[in-house]
């Protein structure tokens, strides 16, 4: 699988304005899609072939634990894999986002350029 979109799902305007640029700096090629809660990321996916989610765990409305709950629950969804990307250093959140077999990994704010990187090789 080619990595060719990423869905980034995070209610912070300064958060995604930080996470294009990096990915634009590591894969220009790339074409980015953004949500600012749980909920408006679902409805974009029922629309849209994404192939990465770079997700945020703490948001209003519906947060990073809920929409995974919720997308497990589509039965039409196409795989797409998941990347926890918080603030959250919290073991147990970590833990939580494991436990879902379409999360590949789990980072740190900010996204850095070697954690896209990483998050690439997913998908060599």
């Amino acid at each position: 699988m080619t990595l060719k979109k990423i869905l980034i799902i995070d209610d912070d305007e300064i958060d995604h304005f930080q996470c294009e640029r990096t990915i634009k700096k590591v894969a220009p090629e790339l074409e980015i899609k953004k949500a600012f809660d749980g909920r408006e990321g679902l409805d974009l996916l029922k629309t849209d072939d994404i192939d990465l989610i770079l997700l945020d765990v703490n948001m209003p409305g519906m947060n990073g634990f809920e929409f995974l709950d919720a997308y497990s629950r589509e039965e039409n969804a196409r795989p797409t894999s998941v990347i926890m990307l918080s603030s959250s250093t919290y073991q147990k959140d970590k833990e939580r986002a494991q436990q879902y077999p379409f999360v590949r990994d789990y980072f740190e704010k900010p996204l850095s350029a070697d954690t896209m990187q990483k998050a690439m090789r997913l998908f060599e």
